[in-house]
């Protein structure tokens, strides 16, 4: 899934720059939500340009704040389906993010997604309430 153009200028205007390398991570990232969504609930936002600004830009407005405080570590609780967690991880490769939901199943996805994602060593999924 490309970024469209809005998404792309939106981040701008938070003051976030992505290499096309990141943008071309996080469609994948949102390619494998909405195959996953379709067998589990993890997303009530329409795919496409939408996903895009709700999911992505949603979750990288943080990205500013938490490079300011030179956090090199953080916790997604309720992560759900890896949001804002596996954005921030894409865009932040010094910061170590671990995600904490309590569905086993989104759990497994999220394994999914860390491995194909190449960030394994970046993001540990917890499964606790």
């Amino acid at each position: 899934m490309s970024a469209p153009q809005s998404a792309i200028d939106a981040l701008g205007v938070l003051g976030v720059e992505l290499e096309s390398g990141d943008l071309d991570a996080l469609g994948r990232y949102l390619e494998s939500l909405y195959r996953a969504n379709a067998t589990m609930n993890l997303t009530a936002v329409p795919e496409g340009e939408e996903a895009w600004h709700r999911h992505v830009v949603d979750s990288l407005s943080l990205l500013p704040w938490i490079a300011s405080t030179g956090a090199t570590t953080a916790i997604d609780v309720g992560t759900g389906g890896g949001l804002p967690g596996i954005p921030l991880a894409l865009a932040l490769p010094g910061l170590r993010m671990t995600l904490l939901e309590a569905t086993g199943r989104k759990c497994e996805f999220l394994q999914e997604c860390v491995q194909a994602l190449g960030l394994p060593s970046r993001c540990s999924i917890v499964n606790l309430r």
